[in-house]
């Protein structure tokens, strides 16, 4: 039994046909030879598309930040995704707050986004609950794994 994966491109409201987005197939799909589960460690994987993407107005590319970097406390950033707009609440149809597996995005100095983590877990009791803080995989840490992924 395979799975079919497809990757959307541009999308902001799922339940709508929208103008400028697009959705490719998916080639490979890289998990990290060390994932665990069960200790959630080196929680990263890649998606290598089908096809190549031409960039637009509504689908562009976010930096890798440097390697080991770490952000300073309180850095604003942003986290994205599809997920649920409160704990046990509906899934979002518009594109919000955040979702396992979405980015962790953080503008840098020159403007620049940059993807600093990838949203891993959070409480069972929920979002926001006081000394329950989410947790990312810290993209930074992996920019060697990334770099020899990506020459596959």
């Amino acid at each position: 039994n395979t799975l079919t994966y497809r990757v959307a491109l541009g999308k902001n409201d799922l339940t709508v046909d929208e103008e400028g987005s697009l959705f490719v197939g998916v080639d490979t799909i890289y998990v990290h030879e060390n994932w665990n589960s069960f200790l959630v460690r080196n929680d990263i994987a890649l998606i290598k598309l089908a096809e190549p993407v031409e960039l637009s107005d509504t689908i562009q590319v976010a930096c890798l930040p440097e390697k080991d970097s770490v952000l300073p406390q309180d850095f604003p950033c942003l986290v994205t995704g599809w997920g649920r707009l409160w704990t046990n609440g509906p899934i979002a149809d518009e594109l919000q707050q955040g979702d396992s597996g979405g980015p962790l995005n953080c503008q840098a100095e020159d403007g620049a986004w940059e993807v600093h983590g990838i949203v891993s877990f959070g409480s069972s009791k929920g979002c926001n609950v006081r000394k329950k803080p989410g947790v990312y995989t810290r993209v930074s840490a992996y920019i060697d794994w990334i770099n020899q992924k990506m020459q596959l």
